[in-house]
């Protein structure tokens, strides 16, 4: 539920964060009882750092100074703690000046947590508390020689204004959600999401609570995992066995005597609480946690904010584990390393401890073995698929044919019921992860599917992203456009998954859809042929065709000839052996195949799913119907690369932001902001906000005059030929005789009036005028905000028959040029536009300004353009309908665990 600005309150600030050496902690408003931990904090600072926060030796504060700082009213001055393991870490605040719209910004970070990102963290956190707040610039005062601190201002990401005063420079930048401002908050996201990650899946030790002896127990299977793994020190953790495995067992995590990184929990769920407390006391980085909790008693949001609270992310609960690939594919103990995201810290000069933060962040070396702690068959073989899995039963079943296969897994994630890491957090790491090519997700639900998409969307540029389609499903019509608009695979099933990833892992992507089939037999041959027709490919002639005559030596020069003609893509080699004990061409095909910049997909009839031949790299398929689906989702996913994932969002020219603005808080005057209600805004305001995002409008006057004369007065402002609307036209044939078109002087106004008033009655009291534009095709512009995705916008044919014709297009806003040319090119608008021969520029580009308009908004819940009218004269807006609210919008672009 949308939550009005009179709503909120200094709790709705509270939140856990992830600091950038992936360490969690918690920011919350400042209140009077802070004063004792604020003195406490201020008094154990090094003089220098205070020395640069308040320009003046300061070694402790009076009780008037502790009063002002943390006795504030949270509008014109705010302050917020950022604690960390549940002490006192950092302080920032703002004030604003008096008379002005901007506030002046302070930080103060203690000495022993310098280089954490923790002032950048809680500027972004304050500018979005000011923006709230009416305030839409900071200004600070940075001693000169504080360099750290200047860079934190530096980048964040807004345009800073510098002015040098006696040794002190004067700061100022506006709070506004520019491309670059939202791109560095998305990087600091990635990195410090990413060193999160890294210290769960690359611990320097573990322990492994509820570890048992006995066979067949949980907590037997995934210590064996554990032992069998290369991180150590490994602990087992048992109140009621003095050894596990032949080793120590502790009677708790707090009885071990070494720091330990991550705990893997089996116990009961009863004991889920107090294991995770004690997880907590003893600054356990992370726990994987395999109790069930379903069905119990068990508060698991609360355990989690707890643990966040204090330093701790959670995987699970339900889960089956984690798990890394480490066996080559010829049996051997792969001796290739896992590589973790980077994670050294920004350099020093980042952040400095004061006047408005501190430092940079040392060094953290991960180590180079990834963790075992899975109940499912460890001993995977080593590869680049990255593979997330929420349920918990399908992991060993799914591990199982992957290994059958000879799939390489670089990491198995099950994340259970999601409780605190999710799969937004696992793209994160393996963007950066050097071991990984490929990601495959099943997931049954997205906690936040807007932020899947962002960042789905970065790493698809590099690392492609097959999903089955299961948890978009559960969004409805908008799951498409969150898949395409990601550049996101979409399967429809596990196995599909798994043929998509394995292929994509050890072949090229396609560089179009011709594809050559080579075969032997003319049956699959045709069956092959239908397939990659149904899968949206053309099939090709090989150069050299093969037939029932050819031999395995055959198919060598045959293979070579195909991948060096030009005229196709992508090649499919099947064979079909005249007797089951025939000898097969494998070996012959992956030396053929070997280097090729082309993918080979080969189908060898009658053999199991893998690899062509062992240590090949050819993938191989019993049946060509799967392997024809591969090739049509690699195709699919090429033509994103091309278009929407090789272009951005750009800033766009002829955009007056501040008349858009003001067209849209004239729009809303009166309007409550204590409530959700709504408001549709009037024609000319409409027309304003259109207009300044250099959207062409047809020019349009509404008028409730009882006289036709009058009507026909309007009409000559407005400039003739035009044409006239009854404003409470309803559908049906209400509406066709509603509109009156193509008028062209005083007398065919007032003639349509009389009729229109005589046919519809009180309907037609209210009449709109508007200049007729040259006819074309008729577009509709449909975007809503969903709850969950944000502004969505929707493109098809447009008119009165609108709704009924359906076939449209969706993506997330904003969009880029490239994402808008798919929308309009991949529907039956499309189609009609290339029938009447109209170019998409101009629709393009409505359609860009469109998205950019509700994305930056947020009070525009509702815009619907039927039509805006495409001809060679351009795209021009004749009608648009605009549904305004007052409530205040989530900051889209704030960094904080939800």
């Amino acid at each position: 539920m949308v939550r009005t600005r009179d709503e909120r309150t200094p709790d709705d600030w509270a939140t856990s964060v992830v600091l950038a050496d992936g360490e969690t902690g918690y920011l919350r408003p400042m209140t009077a009882a802070d004063a004792p931990a604020l003195l406490a904090f201020h008094e154990r600072q090094p003089r220098e750092n205070l020395y640069r926060r308040f320009f003046s030796p300061k070694p402790s504060l009076t009780d008037a100074e502790l009063a002002h700082f943390t006795q504030v009213d949270f509008v014109g001055r705010v302050a917020l703690v950022l604690e960390i393991h549940g002490e006192f870490a950092a302080w920032a605040s703002y004030e604003k000046w008096p008379g002005r719209s901007d506030a002046d910004v302070a930080f103060m970070v203690d000495d022993v947590h310098r280089g954490k990102g923790i002032a950048t963290l809680m500027l972004e956190h304050l500018a979005a508390i000011a923006r709230s707040n009416g305030i839409n610039r900071f200004t600070a005062d940075v001693l000169a020689d504080n360099r750290p601190m200047l860079v934190v201002f530096s980048r964040a990401g807004w345009p800073v204004q510098r002015h040098f005063d006696s040794g002190v420079i004067e700061l100022e930048f506006p709070l506004t959600d520019t491309e670059q401002f939202v791109d560095s908050v998305e990087g600091r996201e990635r990195r410090a999401d990413s060193r999160s990650i890294a210290r769960l899946l690359l611990p320097r030790s573990v322990a492994v609570i509820g570890a048992s002896d006995e066979p067949g127990s949980i907590g037997n299977e995934v210590w064996r995992s554990v032992a069998s793994g290369g991180v150590q020190p490994i602990f087992a953790v048992n109140s009621r066995r003095d050894t596990v495995g032949g080793t120590r067992a502790y009677p708790t995590v707090l009885d071990i005597d070494h720091d330990v990184w991550l705990a893997v929990v089996a116990v009961p769920a009863s004991a889920l609480a107090t294991v995770i407390d004690q997880c907590i006391e003893k600054r356990v980085r992370g726990a994987v946690v395999l109790t069930a909790v379903d069905g119990t008693d068990v508060d698991m949001a609360a355990i989690v904010a707890k643990a966040r609270r204090y330093g701790m992310r959670i995987i699970g609960p339900a889960s089956m584990g984690v798990a890394t690939g480490r066996v080559a594919l010829d049996g051997a103990t792969s001796s290739e390393p896992a590589v973790t995201p980077t994670t050294t810290a920004e350099p020093a000069a980042t952040e400095s401890a004061a006047p408005s933060n501190a430092t940079t962040e040392a060094t953290t070396e991960a180590p180079s073995v990834g963790v075992q702690a899975a109940l499912v068959p460890v001993g995977l073989p080593a590869g680049g698929v990255a593979i997330s899995l929420q349920s918990g039963s399908l992991g060993a079943s799914l591990l199982q044919l992957a290994t059958q296969m000879s799939m390489g897994i670089s990491w198995f994630v099950s994340l259970g019921d999601k409780s605190d890491v999710s799969g937004n957090d696992l793209l994160q790491f393996w963007e950066d992860d050097e071991r990984t090519s490929v990601i495959a997700i099943y997931t049954e639900s997205f906690g936040n599917p807007r932020k899947f998409a962002r960042i789905a969307r970065r790493v698809s540029r590099t690392r492609p992203i097959v999903a089955v389609r299961t948890g978009a499903a559960a969004l409805g019509i908008a799951s498409e456009a969150l898949y395409q608009q990601a550049g996101v695979i979409e399967v429809p099933t596990v196995r599909a998954m798994l043929d998509t990833a394995r292929v994509l892992a050890c072949q090229p992507v396609p560089s179009g859809p011709r594809v050559a089939v080579l075969t032997n037999s003319r049956s699959p041959g045709v069956l092959a042929a239908a397939a990659l027709v149904d899968a949206g490919l053309e099939v090709v002639p090989a150069p050299r065709p093969l037939d029932w005559r050819s031999t395995i030596d055959d198919y060598g020069p045959a293979l070579a000839d195909a991948l060096a003609d030009p005229a196709n893509d992508a090649v499919l080699v099947m064979y079909a052996p005249p007797i089951m004990s025939a000898q097969v061409p494998d070996e012959v095909i992956a030396a053929a195949a070997a280097g090729t910049e082309k993918p080979v997909v080969a189908v060898m009839l009658g053999r199991h799913d893998g690899p062509v031949c062992h240590g090949s790299r050819v993938p191989s398929f019993s049946f060509p119907e799967p392997a024809a689906a591969v090739l049509g989702h690699l195709v699919r996913y090429r033509r994103w690369l091309d278009t929407e994932g090789a272009s951005s969002v750009a800033e766009l020219d002829h955009v007056d932001l501040d008349a858009a603005t003001d067209a849209v808080m004239h729009a809303l005057e009166g309007v409550d902001a204590s409530t959700a209600s709504t408001v549709t805004a009037g024609i000319a305001d409409v027309e304003a906000v259109l207009t300044a995002y250099g959207v062409k409008v047809a020019r349009a006057e509404l008028t409730d005059a009882v006289s036709v004369d009058d009507v026909a007065a309007v009409a000559s402002r407005v400039g003739y030929p035009v044409s006239i609307k009854a404003e409470h036209r309803r559908a049906g044939r209400s509406a066709e005789a509603g509109i009156a078109l193509d008028l062209a002087d005083a007398d065919a106004v007032r003639d349509a009036a009389v009729v229109m008033r005589a046919s519809l009655g009180a309907d037609a009291a209210c009449i709109t005028v508007q200049q007729m534009v040259p006819p074309g095709v008729d577009v509709r512009i449909r975007c809503t905000t969903d709850e969950r995705l944000g502004p969505v916008i929707t493109v098809g044919l447009g008119g009165i028959m609108a709704d009924a014709i359906g076939d449209e297009e969706s993506r997330l806003a904003p969009v880029s040029a490239a994402a808008a040319a798919n929308l309009v090119q991949s529907s039956r608008l499309g189609h009609a536009l290339a029938g009447a021969g109209l170019p998409i520029d101009a629709l393009v580009d409505t359609i860009t300004r469109v998205s950019h308009l509700v994305d930056q908004h947020p009070a525009v819940l509702e815009l619907d353009i039927n039509p805006a009218i495409v001809s060679r004269g351009g795209c021009w807006v004749v009608d648009a309908h605009v549904v305004l609210t007052a409530a205040a919008p989530a900051e889209a672009a704030l960094r904080r665990l939800v």
